[in-house]
């Protein structure tokens, strides 16, 4: 066994074990007759967005018995190839989800058509892989192939495909029209994306905050308000939203600008479980450091999730 798979399987065993320990000490009075049919609907850009921006939500929800599925409209693959996209940020975000579910990172693709897998030891946990292109960059520098959601969102492009499916192709609406078909055969309780918001701070023009750069005190230096892929993932699942007619409730979290707030708002248990949970995905990620500090922003958004006002 390599010394990563050693260093794997045994952060398996003693994180399974602290799951399931701090989870119940911390979530346990929060149950209540009817919570495990509630059904808790994510989409995000990238394999990492809702670890960083979105937990602990995710987390107390799979802690609770919440039907959870998580939809991934990119690959998140950066002009690179599927040894990185599918068997290091995909790998990653399943182990961390069995991490978060303490379960066996065991899982079963239940629906090839739009590459839907299921944890084994928890049934209610899903999920979806799009595999559109991602940007080269935050900003909307794009790949050689030259398509994004960015592109396809401002109809500068026809159609976009999964990067291992090319006979698959997306018109705008076509995609809008599959995130829709998507919720509507899950009948969510609650859908959760990005920031679609387009408020940006002044002198930056409202609209894409790709476009935007600011200085942010709590890491020293100036970047970029959001991702253009978190903006446009969230505009497209928006849109898809208009068609659910059932009684849902809406929720919006901030991504990179969330670093501008200075309170710490994730603490105690919801902290350890949150580190732990992404430190599990940075393990496969060859762009993140393996243990924390994480470097750059990602301990500032661990120790923080906002929603949109």
């Amino acid at each position: 066994m390599s010394r990563l798979s050693m260093r794997m399987l045994i952060r398996q065993i003693v994180g399974t074990l602290l799951v399931t320990m701090v989870a119940s000490a911390a979530f346990a009075p929060h149950l209540s007759a009817g919570q495990n049919e509630f059904r808790n609907l994510y989409f995000v850009a990238h394999q990492d967005d809702d670890l960083l921006f979105m937990n602990p939500d995710i987390q107390r929800s799979i802690a609770v018995g919440h039907t959870v599925k998580t939809v991934y409209l990119t690959a998140g693959d950066s002009c690179r190839p599927s040894d990185y996209w599918k068997d290091q940020r995909e790998a990653g975000v399943k182990a961390a989800y069995a991490r978060m579910a303490g379960a066996d990172n065991r899982w079963m693709e239940t629906d090839k058509s739009i590459r839907e897998f299921t944890l084994l030891g928890r049934p209610n946990v899903s999920l979806v892989f799009f595999r559109l292109p991602s940007s080269a960059k935050e900003d909307g520098t794009i790949c050689p192939h030259g398509k994004d959601l960015e592109e396809l969102w401002l109809n500068h492009i026809q159609t976009i495909s999964p990067l291992d499916d090319m006979n698959t192709t997306y018109t705008k609406q076509g995609l809008i029209n599959a995130l829709a078909a998507l919720i509507n055969e899950f009948h969510p309780h609650r859908i959760n994306t990005l920031d679609s918001s387009g408020q940006t701070p002044l002198p930056c023009k409202p609209g894409n905050p790709a476009r935007c750069k600011i200085y942010y005190t709590t890491a020293g230096y100036e970047y970029l308000y959001d991702h253009t892929d978190h903006y446009h993932s969230a505009l497209f699942t928006q849109e898809a939203c208009g068609s659910y007619s059932q009684p849902h409730e809406l929720r919006r979290y901030r991504g990179y600008s969330s670093a501008l707030e200075r309170t710490e708002n994730i603490r105690d248990s919801d902290f350890v479980l949150k580190q732990k949970a992404f430190e599990v995905y940075a393990e496969y990620d060859d762009t993140i450091r393996d243990d924390p500090p994480f470097s750059e922003f990602y301990d500032v958004w661990i120790s923080r999730q906002y929603l949109v006002q």
